[in-house]
């Protein structure tokens, strides 16, 4: 009973994560296209979390959920790195060449950033995960989790992110469009 309350919580606490993020970020970009772009990276990182859980041979524990929670943040993080700088370098480049090249450009350059971040947070979780140390047994499952989740989701958000982004805007698909044309 007090394992199922305990599910209960987190899976509260993961809604209201969620939802706090979403809201902290569409004020911060000050539209909801973009935060909407970002929060597609969250699936990525419960998909590889959970195909990370079951290949090491682990249960979902309130442990693991809690790395699953942590995990929102970290990936956020990434998300928002990443979209930002797009916007940033598109503008900034916007009469220099196309909206393609300067996407390709600035997703590129953000991509040893992110993946110094994940790199760091995965190797900082490496002992934890492999149970080293007295205690550590408990606290394994969050580590798996996370480096599941880190390293799915930060792949493959290099990718998702600068497709959202062109995809969900008419304006930008157009712009991108301009290069197959040519």
């Amino acid at each position: 009973r007090r394992q199922q309350e305990s599910q209960n919580d987190l899976l509260f606490a993961l809604i209201f994560a969620v939802l706090l993020t979403y809201m902290i970020m569409g004020a911060q970009f000050e539209n909801l296209k973009d935060p909407f772009i970002v929060m597609f990276t969250i699936p990525l990182a419960f998909f590889g979390s959970l195909a990370f859980l079951y290949l090491t041979n682990t249960d979902l524990s309130v442990p693991a959920s809690i790395g699953v929670v942590i995990l929102i943040g970290i990936v956020v993080n990434n998300g928002i790195v990443l979209v930002d700088y797009i916007h940033q370098y598109t503008r900034q480049q916007e009469g220099s060449s196309t909206y393609f090249e300067n996407l390709i450009e600035a997703s590129r350059r953000r991509m040893r950033p992110i993946l110094l971040t994940a790199l760091t947070t995965i190797c900082s979780m490496i002992p934890l995960a492999l149970e080293l140390g007295a205690g550590s047994e408990t606290w394994s499952p969050l580590a798996r989790s996370v480096i599941g989740g880190l390293i799915f989701s930060t792949i493959l958000s290099l990718f998702v992110i600068p497709a959202f982004v062109v995809g969900i805007s008419s304006k930008r698909r157009r712009a991108a469009s301009l290069k197959s044309t040519e």
